[in-house]
């Protein structure tokens, strides 16, 4: 009798027009060698579709043990806070929107900008302690990692409106109700909604409260072993 447990890949990055050499050709080779998959580029559907083998779409989850609610808003930084990798490792066309963006608004004193990343328990300890969170874009489609750290920390994230033709991930969460939207384009409207944020964010607490229900719901690593 032979027993066989199955193996699950969990893609995590962008498939299709991934900034990336060969992403397609290494996901087609893992195809070949995985018994069933979870997948973030909804863009890539077609490929894991064609596979024949369990597939599914999934947003990026976080760690609800870790990302916590620490400290009541009024307690935080008021500073509008950004740590993510700005390095592009010398291949174009890598965080070239979030490059820009970020250049634009570097030596605003509304940011507190932080190209260098750190370990997950430094990261969880420094989101809460802020109030207010900027996600700039990724080379991920949708709603990373990173965003639902902020989410889970109880903070509130302004994040970039996503392309229309993300449909899967722009039906899960909406602007003005789980984060403030901006378009990352525009480093003056930007300047201007987190100028309107910091000095009110009474105002907008809602909707970091709002985004926390919809995260301990549905995307906690919890509940994504439970979806496994």
């Amino acid at each position: 009798l032979k027993v066989h447990a199955p193996t699950l890949c969990f893609c995590n990055e962008r498939v299709k027009n991934s900034p990336f050499p060969d992403s397609v050709e290494k996901t087609e080779s893992a195809l070949k060698l995985f018994d069933g998959f979870f997948y973030v580029d909804e863009f890539a559907a077609d490929l894991f579709e064609r596979s024949g083998k369990p597939q599914r779409w999934v947003s990026q989850f976080a760690d609800d043990s870790l990302y916590r609610a620490t400290y009541p808003l009024e307690r935080r930084k008021g500073d509008i806070y950004f740590r993510a990798q700005l390095s592009n490792f010398g291949l174009q066309g890598v965080y070239d929107r979030r490059r820009r963006l970020i250049e634009a608004v570097r030596d605003d004193p509304l940011f507190s900008i932080h190209g260098e990343l750190v370990s997950p328990r430094r990261f969880a300890r420094s989101l809460a302690q802020q109030r207010i969170v900027l996600r700039a874009p990724s080379n991920c489609p949708g709603w990373v990692e990173a965003f639902w750290s902020a989410v889970a920390a109880g903070c509130i994230v302004l994040h970039h409106s996503l392309p229309p033709n993300e449909v899967r991930s722009r039906d899960l969460l909406s602007p003005s109700i789980h984060y403030v939207g901006y378009d990352a384009d525009k480093p003056e409207q930007l300047r201007e909604i987190a100028a309107d944020v910091r000095k009110n964010w009474g105002d907008y607490a809602r909707i970091a409260e709002a985004a926390r229900a919809v995260f301990l719901e549905s995307f906690t690593i919890r509940k994504f072993v439970q979806d496994a």
